[in-house]
């Protein structure tokens, strides 16, 4: 794929940005194509320039953060020590800082309803095959994937909560929480 020269990169991005300020405000079928370009200062042509249509936008804005934030999980890259992984849930904490707005829009009321679950299932499709080569033992296919359904999802229940209701927290110590959580269980 050839990459984009950086105005396109800056057009797209404003674009993203003020549909992410409007749905925070309202569901993605009552914003306008005509809302956004007042907002970016653009020409409709633009727009079109870019995107289909508002739908395209939110798919599109939608899977380049998934893709984003599953690039943190890859396989090759999953650490296998305890500060290794820390590491890995600090980079995943600063990802979600710097993506704060968008995270929380899209898993908010005018979001997607399975915006967690589509990175979750990312997350669960490599998680799987590399259980079958470490330490991690179940009982059944069944048991693993819900176990890392409770992992994943409860990692990102944590996320949220942290970027909505505990922003003074500090990026380090969510990422210390979810090692421990991850590695020790509740008691940690």
């Amino acid at each position: 794929m050839k990459n984009k020269d950086p105005r396109t990169r800056y057009t797209e991005k404003m674009i993203q940005n003020e549909m992410i300020r409007l749905l925070s405000e309202k569901p993605i079928n009552k914003i306008t194509v005509q809302e956004i370009c007042t907002g970016v200062m653009i020409n409709r042509s633009t727009f079109y320039d870019h995107y289909v249509d508002i739908y395209d936008l939110f798919d599109k804005t939608e899977e380049a953060f998934i893709k984003q934030a599953l690039e943190i999980h890859e396989p090759q890259k999953t650490p296998s020590g305890i500060e290794e992984r820390k590491e890995t849930y600090l980079k995943l904490c600063s990802f979600y800082q710097e993506n704060k707005e968008l995270f929380l829009t899209y898993d908010g009321p005018n979001g997607d309803p399975d915006f967690i679950r589509k990175i979750s299932d990312g997350i669960i499709a490599w998680t799987g095959e590399l259980a079958k080569e470490t330490r991690l033992n179940y009982q059944s296919e069944i048991e693993q994937k819900m176990a890392l359904i409770y992992l994943t999802e409860g990692t990102y229940a944590i996320i949220y909560d942290w970027l909505k209701n505990h922003p003074e927290l500090s990026k380090e110590s969510v990422a210390d929480l979810l090692c421990r959580l991850n590695f020790r269980g509740i008691d940690a």
